[in-house]
């Protein structure tokens, strides 16, 4: 590993700086401005007329439904256009809740699942507008990342860009999330940084995201990556590479950020009394060590098969204080990923309680605003009827199709339709009224009220109330005294019991004298010798005995 990625994330006191004066900052917002509306209201631009201009690149990338092209600019050197379409299937709101940030946090966090193990640190450095009640996805402000490329030749980059997000309307009136980025100009007084012997590099990027019927979401990237004077042009291929991977990584996203705001990753669970080791905890089926491997949930601590876990980027925060890598791994099973689903719409917490049996829900404002890991008194288990039965069926549905041939590794796409189906396919009559995303702060204003009714844990097999054991139903009294029939039950067995050893008795004496009238009582002188410890066979009639003579 490069010593110089040891040293990411950055401290605080180490992060660049950024003085930029109000007037400069309203320039850079008007600007992105009319650019985005030049390119979803301009029927010549190629957010229509992508189709026809992806003939003039060359296609670099292709995978899933994701095709990418790059081209030379043709009036500045050193400078390649890309363009990116594809189609994944999330909802706007995931994309929207997934990419928004407006803390260092959230920045860290959103580029660690988009560039995984190619990120090194982020920043947010000045923040100009943020989101509203009319508009959850409005941002302006600048943002800092550092990224390693693949290759051993390529030096890592970092960027400082402007970026404006917003949701707004094309010219047929469908809703389209637009983000754009660009690397603007500063003065010396501007910023503030030190050397961190990364390559400044500049870049120019629209993302457009819009619902394209069945196809799912329709995503649309144009822009520009310019070599920089101690950059190569291969890095620069690299870089635009890595940009059309980190649109893949949107699906995961979402699922991310919600379970880190519910705080589930602030505790590591520990397995509860009642888990099963030998079946899923999900699929119920048994785990084996081939196809079906035990893996444990990050959230719940329950045994879970590689069909029903989801492995999920985060960023680490160890490693702002160790050697650690900036990105790591967690897994957590379908039934947590679907409660998160659920529960990142009301803004509540997600935490569990000691005995790892119940999930808890924390909807106060106390809770949600503080890094404490305090446990609501909302608890709902899963065995209950935490996720409705309609869920579960949709959870199974993706298990017997990965089971009947399917790939043996999870399809997120494939369980977010799902779960989308299932989360707007609740009844209305048992929940409480959804509320709108424009209308309310993901992290500080909570609704006050339930999801569900709390529903009393199934109570665990002890000493004092055993498993239930097969027996004998007496028949009815008909006026005969219950201790008169337990007796003549005991009597019964005791009887059976001595018949039963009686017959063994006998048949083991039959054994035994077949063998003393089978085996032969002596040698001839002029035999062989015998070993110590020979081993000889005689055939019976129906019966074959192996006899071992000392």
């Amino acid at each position: 590993m490069d010593p110089m990625e040891l040293r990411f994330p950055l401290d605080e006191g180490l992060l660049p700086r950024l003085y930029p004066d109000t007037d400069t900052v309203s320039k850079w917002t008007q600007a992105a401005k009319t650019e985005i509306t030049n390119v979803v209201l301009n029927r010549n631009s190629w957010y229509y007329r992508g189709d026809e201009l992806k003939n003039a690149f060359k296609p670099v990338y292709e995978k899933e439904s994701l095709k990418g092209y790059t081209r030379d600019a043709q009036q500045q050197q050193g400078k390649k256009e890309f363009l990116c379409q594809g189609h994944i299937q999330l909802p706007l709101d995931d994309i929207s809740y997934g990419l928004y940030s407006e803390t260092t946090f959230e920045q860290r966090s959103v580029q660690a699942q988009l560039f995984q193990e190619h990120f090194l640190d982020a920043a947010i450095l000045h923040v100009a507008e943020r989101q509203s009640s009319e508009d959850s996805f409005l941002f302006a402000g600048v943002k800092w990342a550092a990224y390693s490329l693949s290759g051993a030749s390529a030096a890592p980059r970092d960027y400082i860009y402007f970026e404006y997000s917003c949701k707004t309307k094309d010219a047929d009136g469908r809703d389209v999330i637009v983000q754009y980025t660009e690397s603007p100009k500063l003065f010396r007084h501007q910023l503030e940084e030190q050397d961190m012997g990364l390559v400044r590099g500049n870049m120019f990027v629209i993302n457009t995201f819009r619902l394209d019927g069945d196809n799912g979401t329709l995503c649309q990237s144009a822009g520009a990556f310019e070599n920089s004077k101690s950059g190569s042009s291969r890095g620069t291929s690299r870089a635009i590479e890595q940009v059309f991977r980190s649109i893949l990584n949107l699906v995961g996203l979402a699922d991310a950020r919600a379970i880190m705001n519910l705080g589930v990753l602030k505790k590591v669970p520990k397995a509860p009394a009642g888990n099963d080791k030998k079946v899923c905890f999900v699929c119920t089926k048994k785990f084996n060590m081939l196809t079906r491997a035990r893996q444990n949930c990050r959230a719940c601590g329950r045994y879970t098969c590689r069909h029903c876990i989801v492995g999920l980027k985060f960023f680490n925060e160890t490693s702002l204080y160790s050697s650690t890598l900036p990105v790591t791994t967690e897994k957590f099973c379908l039934k947590c990923i679907m409660h998160s689903r659920q529960e990142r719409q009301f803004g509540g917490t997600l935490s569990f309680s000691g005995n790892n049996n119940a999930v808890s829900l924390s909807m106060s404002s106390a809770s949600v605003n503080s890094d404490s890991n305090t446990i609501g008194s909302f608890d709902v288990d899963y065995k209950s009827s935490s996720i409705t039965s309609e869920s579960d069926a949709f959870v199974h549905d993706v298990i017997a199709k990965l089971d009947a041939g399917g790939s043996s590794s999870f399809d997120m796409n494939d369980l977010r339709k799902k779960l989308n189906t299932a989360v707007e396919a609740d009844d209305e009559t048992t929940r409480a009224p959804r509320v709108k995303t424009a209308s309310s702060s993901r992290l500080t204003s909570p609704v006050n009220y339930h999801l569900l009714e709390p529903v009393t844990a199934p109570q665990a097999p002890t000493q004092r109330t055993p498993l239930p054991t097969n027996t004998v139903t007496p028949p009815p009294t008909t006026g005969v005294a219950p201790d008169f029939i337990a007796f003549s039950n005991m009597a019964q067995s005791i009887a059976a019991q001595n018949t039963l050893l009686k017959k063994i008795h006998q048949e083991g004496q039959k054994m035994m004298g077949r063998r003393n009238t089978r085996t032969p009582s002596a040698h001839f002188v002029d035999s062989p010798p015998i070993s110590p410890c020979g081993r000889k066979s005689f055939t019976a009639d129906a019966d074959r005995f192996e006899i071992l003579e000392a």
